[in-house]
């Protein structure tokens, strides 16, 4: 496996004629979870490093299906989603009340 197999696309939707973000990943399933409330699966997926002296980089992908079994290598595509989430928290100099931000990102898989 190759990390520059990962890659980034925008298509356009036949059914619905949207725009959808996609990904590609290519990874190890490091663990599994199943989510009762949502009935949704979660993989934690190890994507291999770019060089021997990297770190691999790793991403949680939400699935309904199984996508493996935990050690299983993985090849899916995913859709990318997400929004930013705000919160206020007071400059630790001035006492100042910022706002910062948080992206909550999303990487469902897309099944056939």
């Amino acid at each position: 496996m190759n990390a520059a197999t990962n890659t980034v696309s925008n298509i356009e939707s036949s059914s619905t004629n949207k725009k959808m973000n996609l990904i590609k990943f290519s990874g190890r399933i490091e663990k599994a979870t199943y989510d009762e409330k949502s009935k949704k699966r979660y993989s934690l997926i190890m994507t291999p490093a770019k060089d021997e002296y990297s770190k691999p980089s790793q991403f949680k992908l939400r699935s309904n299906q199984p996508l493996g079994a935990v050690g299983d290598e993985i090849k899916v595509i995913t859709e990318v989603s997400g929004f930013i989430r705000f919160f206020n928290y007071p400059d630790k100099n001035t006492g100042e009340i910022k706002q910062g931000d948080n992206a909550e990102v999303f990487f469902d898989v897309v099944e056939k």
